[in-house]
């Protein structure tokens, strides 16, 4: 049976079934919107960015010693809510109106610091995400990065953003991220610009 070891493990990850990050306290599944694809009243299928932003903290191991009680949420604004505002990090599909920096039609609102036990729900600064930016810009990656840089992982009670946002306050702690958001551009720049030479 042994001899098959690594081909059954090959098919598990194929299917989407694999161990990566399973050893330790590490982050807990993302969650997205149920009727994700079938529910006419949705404002974005959510089911391909959870699926990135699920691939992206299984694929990157600095972020494997996220505490096992981070969340992240994705709403679409169907009919069946996520509750994203009781996570750490909420992803919420709204109309942004004009000023917000997005383009028009549905964008995320970024939502921070969520929390069910402490019936303390995310707060909202004058952040929209580009549906397609979710992810690959690193918006809630910052987020994250933010938290570990900042967060307390001594005490697991207060693992949690909240708890930097209780101490900081909000408008503190977006400055942090939009610097890491900046700081990511800056790096990627060269490769951008290297791929669009290629294109030349």
């Amino acid at each position: 049976m042994l001899e098959h070891a690594i081909a059954l493990i090959e098919g598990l990850t194929h299917l989407g079934i694999c161990t990566k990050g399973s050893g330790a306290d590490n982050i807990r599944n993302v969650t997205g919107s149920p009727t994700a694809g079938i529910d006419p009243q949705e404002r974005l299928d959510t089911r391909a960015y959870a699926r990135a932003w699920h691939h992206h903290t299984l694929n990157d191991r600095s972020l494997y010693g996220l505490p096992r009680k981070f969340n992240v949420g994705f709403d679409g604004g169907g009919a069946i809510p996520v509750l994203a505002d009781t996570n750490d990090i909420a992803l919420t599909a709204v109309r942004a109106g004009e000023g917000a920096g997005v383009d028009a039609g549905f964008s995320f609102r970024l939502g921070v610091g969520g929390i069910t036990g402490h019936q303390d729900f995310a707060k909202h600064g004058d952040v929209y995400v580009k549906p397609e930016d979710a992810v690959a810009v690193a918006d809630a990656d910052a987020v994250v990065r933010g938290f570990i840089a900042n967060g307390d992982r001594t005490d697991r009670k207060r693992a949690r953003l909240k708890c930097v946002l209780d101490a900081w306050g909000l408008d503190r702690f977006l400055t942090e991220v939009e610097g890491r958001r900046r700081a990511d551009d800056k790096a990627a720049a060269p490769h951008r610009q290297h791929d669009q030479a290629d294109v030349n």
